[in-house]
């Protein structure tokens, strides 16, 4: 939604600053730092000799919303300021010689005099000189042009609801980036490199996850899962290793104890059973 408010453009020429008489005694140049309506344009450096001639154009513009009246214009111009500075490149900062302020509305809009202006300069204002400053105050001659016109901006907070908010979208993205990501997913995931070695993407374990190792356990035929990735390629060593930890617990001393002790005939039986699990194993 676009509000209504004034734009207003001057056009400033300077023409030159005179003090006739005067003579710096600093041979370094000078130059002119203008402010109108809280912008600041500087003129080009010239030889510190009067009179100073700038023969120069600059341009200030300023929106003053919620003012569509010219009166209204007025009345916020007599808040701003205008002022010049004839500033000396002294080292190391520079050395204030003179100046001008007054409110914009009266520099912009001054009432007409009786006394004709020079020929080819519209106006001339006296600057204050600083107490420095050798002799008189010098003249700013210039001359300026101000336009007052109508200006549409946008208001602000006000958003097209059919165009995404930029501060919504930036908002929900630092709100699913606060959110930290499960420790199963950081810790899965790594680069994939191609044959050459360059990394061209990752993997994580939320869609891929990495192989759990897990226990075998046997199926109802008494056989091994088959399509296991546990199970090695001789399943005969394998069953091996299964039969000797099975006898080797059998045959421990807390076992052996039990047989010296006294056991019933059936619990001698059902040991030695246990021991001939394998052919090579039974006593001869």
């Amino acid at each position: 939604m676009s509000q209504k408010a004034t734009k207003v453009v001057v056009e400033l020429f300077l023409s030159a600053v005179t003090c006739p008489g005067v003579f710096l005694t600093e041979k370094d140049d000078v130059y002119l730092n203008v402010c109108i309506m809280r912008h600041y344009e500087n003129s080009e450096s010239v030889p510190s000799v009067f009179p100073f001639r700038f023969n120069q154009k600059m341009r200030f513009e300023k929106v003053f919303k919620h003012a569509n009246d010219p009166a209204a214009v007025a009345d916020l111009l007599q808040n701003e300021a205008v002022r010049f500075e004839l500033i000396q490149q002294n080292p190391p900062a520079g050395e204030l010689l003179a100046y001008f302020e007054e409110d914009a509305r009266t520099f912009l809009f001054p009432e007409p005099k009786l006394a004709p202006s020079l020929p080819g300069v519209d106006r001339e204002v006296l600057m204050t000189r600083a107490p420095y400053f050798p002799g008189i105050a010098p003249r700013i001659e210039f001359s300026t042009r101000t336009t007052l016109m109508e200006y549409s901006f946008r208001s602000e907070g006000v958003i097209n609801p059919s165009l995404p908010s930029m501060n919504g979208a930036r908002s929900e993205r630092k709100q699913k980036l606060s959110h930290p990501l499960p420790p199963a997913v950081l810790k899965n995931e790594r680069p994939i490199t191609d044959s050459r070695g360059s990394t061209n993407q990752k993997r994580s374990s939320a869609w891929a996850p990495d192989p759990v190792e897990k226990s075998w356990m046997p199926g109802t035929d008494g056989r091994p899962d088959r399509q296991s990735k546990n199970m090695g390629p001789d399943s005969r060593h394998m069953w091996e290793n299964i039969h000797q930890r099975v006898r080797s617990l059998l045959t421990t001393s807390s076992a052996m104890n039990r047989l010296a002790n006294g056991a019933t005939d059936s619990e001698i039986d059902d040991v030695m059973r246990r021991r001939c699990v394998l052919p090579h194993s039974c006593p001869t």
